[in-house]
């Protein structure tokens, strides 16, 4: 496995490009495309082959996934991708970015051929005000990667609809309560209360709310608002990526269930990221130890299932895994103790979202 870094910070995950200067857009992408050109190249060195590269991320390393296979730089450089957990609506077009560039500049007060000689505390001053403000009217970050320019023409989402993506195979899906670990600080770009609710129909769907909220019956209670701010971030836009992309490439969707006595001791249940312990097989870290005690000791069968699983996929033999299209909706819904496979198992709120993203 080769392990990707990438540039963040005002000088990578803050969009630049449009400001006079020697500034280039999606500089994490570049860095991820430079990354994965070094790996064609230079694999073979290692026992690897270049031409079977998967490419694999959660959260914002799925987000970077599936706009690599919207960017036309990245085709030729990896045969298949798994994204877990991707948040789609944080990457956000040319104009918006540049409107936070220029805040961001109008926040600073110099030149932009001088930013580089800024004490860092100012520039992430700076950018941390344009981000609290941005956050507070829309679900896009001021960081994050940008459609609209040469690297990313179109948002991934977009680009499936159009057939503008590199037809590889694919493993993509999400946590079933995504979004009650953010909850608990209630941050402003996701609706996990009933003002952040009112003012996520204030800003977009409005004509759609009781068509969307029909679909959370014990909204406003705690588990409707988890469940609505975890489709609004990861759940819906990742239904729509996968109808979209399903009829261009081979596709296999999950829905990640299993938790653990921890989890559901704090009220989370399958919570962001709380997949990546045992697709890693980190039981010995300091999350690892927290979630599973003696996952060091007696590796929990749902980590055994999943690596077997992401590994077969790397090596083209996966098996009784059917694959996804809008007909059926075939989703894999990983358990603790067993695999199921089931009929677009969020059928309601699913369809509730329909043509929104």
């Amino acid at each position: 496995m080769v392990n990707v870094t990438y540039r963040l910070g005002v000088f990578g995950g803050f969009e630049l490009g449009d400001l006079a200067g020697d500034f280039s857009d999606n500089l994490c992408l570049r860095d991820q495309l430079a990354a994965l050109q070094w790996v064609r190249d230079n694999i073979a060195a290692f026992g690897g082959d270049p031409k079977r590269v998967t490419v694999f991320g959660e959260s914002a390393g799925a987000t970077s996934v599936l706009a690599l296979l919207a960017s036309p730089s990245a085709e030729g450089l990896f045969a298949r991708a798994i994204a877990q957990s991707p948040a789609l609506p944080l990457i956000a077009d040319r104009d918006v970015r540049a409107r936070q560039a220029h805040r961001f500049l109008e926040i600073v007060g110099e030149d932009p051929a001088k930013l580089r000689d800024l004490p860092q505390k100012q520039l992430r001053r700076a950018a941390g005000q344009v981000q609290l403000e941005s956050a507070q009217h829309t679900p896009t970050l001021a960081y994050g990667l940008t459609h609209g320019v040469d690297l990313l023409p179109r948002h991934p989402i977009d680009a499936a609809r159009a057939g503008e993506v590199l037809p590889v195979p694919l493993i993509i899906g999400t946590n079933s309560h995504e979004a009650s670990m953010f909850a608990w600080g209630k941050p402003p770009m996701l609706p996990t209360t009933v003002a952040g609710v009112e003012h996520y129909f204030r800003r977009k769907h409005a004509g759609a709310k009781d068509r969307i909220l029909s679909a959370y019956p014990a909204f406003p209670r705690r588990r409707a608002l988890v469940a609505f701010g975890s489709d609004v971030m990861f759940g819906a836009p990742t239904w729509a990526f996968s109808d979209a992309y399903s009829a261009h490439a081979p596709t296999h969707v999950y829905r990640f269930d299993h938790t653990t006595w921890t989890l559901r001791a704090l009220g989370l249940g399958a919570t962001h990221g709380s997949e990546i312990v045992h697709i890693q097989h980190s039981y010995g870290s300091y999350l690892g130890r927290r979630l599973h005690p003696l996952g060091r000791h007696v590796q929990p069968s749902v980590g055994r299932r999943m690596q077997r699983t992401w590994l077969d996929f790397a090596r083209a033999e996966i098996a009784d895994w059917p694959f996804y299209d809008t007909e059926r909706r075939l989703t894999r819904v990983i358990r603790s103790t067993r695999d199921d496979t089931v009929a677009d198992p969020d059928a309601l709120r699913r369809a509730v979202w329909e043509g929104l993203y």
